[in-house]
């Protein structure tokens, strides 16, 4: 395997973790690591790389990282896409000496849209591994936590079925004895988009024991948006609850609000988060970022509500999510005046236009030659004015 091209200072760099302190890796700095690819399945010889400020490492086989990238992005996270051979994070040397029995906490993320599938194609299948490393011996792996023991992974859909995002695993390796201790995240995807979010790698600190236990995570719909509502059966060292929304391109959890959590409590206590922006017509996906008063934090499951309809839309497309056709309905006789269809990844790139012109009774629009995942469907009238909102297009 081989690493990024850092001095070898770099890689010998050593964390020293006290009693009181702790490793995290939390990729609050966007666009580090490998920004484009293609690169070589020996070195890293890609388009475009960035490793200036780390001290982790990229490594496996390199070959399957094409125009991608395996990189940091906006709102913390590395970003595992299409990378067809297994490549890994891999953190520095820890030095656990001053630690009797450390562990390990991986936090990681299936997106909504993307599918990891359970293929029976040697080399096809999409699979997530948490390993490490002690005193320089062989790498030792985190046993499957998806209810899926016979994939042979930490996380994945093999032998079982196919994962659908949007999903969180918090992932604990505890009982680890040593001086030194190196930690590896690896991801093989095989699709644009199967996409995977590392969120965060950690060693608490010794005797760290969660701040909060939550007992209860719900949303339902209310007569004014979506009302996500939680408890805690005790909470140490507590200081809020920040709740995060999945953004309307489906890729980046967002913060929308705060709650102030009580401290230290040794009994059920119950918090809601009203969210009045919670989109008609759309599935609103939320979760929580429990922060303690030493800046930790851990995030919780995702959970959803579906808004119904509060009147008919101007636009409806139907089958969603679609295979080779989507058709669309108009609402409205002002929207006879359709000029064009535009369909973005979830780049924002645009990658399908359709001139409808004297065929938009036809109202069938063919989609075949789109790839599999997430897309932003949006119609154009006259003067390319967007008429109604955007929709969200699942291509299978």
């Amino acid at each position: 395997m081989m690493r990024h091209l850092l001095s070898t200072i770099s890689f010998l760099f050593l964390f020293i973790i006290s009693m009181n302190a702790q490793y995290l890796e939390d990729f609050n700095i966007p666009g580090l690591g490998i920004l484009s690819g293609p690169c070589g399945p020996t070195s890293l010889s890609c388009a475009s790389t960035n490793f200036s400020g780390v001290s982790w490492d990229i490594v496996g086989d390199l070959s399957g990282i094409d125009s991608e990238g395996l990189s940091t992005k906006a709102g913390g996270y590395l970003h595992f896409e299409d990378v067809d051979e297994e490549s890994c994070w891999e953190s520095p040397l820890l030095n656990i000496s001053a630690i009797p029995v450390a562990s390990i906490n991986v936090n990681f993320e299936i997106p909504i849209g993307a599918t990891w599938e359970n293929s029976t194609t040697v080399g096809s299948t999409d699979y997530m591994d948490v390993r490490w490393a002690v005193d320089g011996g062989a790498f030792s792996q985190v046993a499957n936590i998806n209810s899926c023991p016979a994939s042979g992974h930490t996380v994945s859909g093999s032998s079982c079925s196919n994962l659908v995002g949007p999903l969180i695993y918090n992932i604990t390796q505890p009982n680890i004895v040593g001086s030194f201790l190196t930690i590896q995240v690896c991801v093989d995807t095989n699709s644009s988009g199967d996409d995977g979010y590392l969120h965060s790698v950690g060693v608490p600190q010794v005797g760290a024991v969660l701040p909060v236990v939550l007992s209860s995570l719900e949303a339902e719909e209310v007569e004014r948006g979506a009302l996500v509502k939680w408890e805690t059966s005790s909470e140490e060292n507590s200081d809020r609850f920040e709740i995060e929304k999945l953004d309307e391109k489906g890729r980046v959890f967002e913060t929308i609000g705060n709650v102030a959590a009580a401290g230290y409590s040794s009994s059920n206590i119950a918090y809601e988060f009203l969210d009045t922006d919670a989109k008609s017509r759309n599935i609103n996906y939320y979760r929580l970022k429990q922060v303690d008063f030493n800046g930790e934090f851990e995030y919780s499951d995702v959970v959803a509500v579906e808004i119904e309809k509060t009147e008919k839309e101007e636009i409806e497309i139907y089958p969603n999510p679609a295979v080779d056709h989507i058709s669309f309905e108009l609402n409205s006789s002002e929207n006879q005046g359709l000029q064009k269809i535009r369909i973005y990844n979830v780049q924002g790139n645009l990658t399908k236009e359709i001139y409808l012109g004297d065929n938009v009774h036809n109202r069938k629009v063919d989609i075949s030659d789109l790839s599999s995942g997430l897309y932003i469907m949006m119609f154009y009238g006259e003067d390319d004015v967007l008429v109604g909102e955007p929709h969200k297009l699942f291509k299978n």
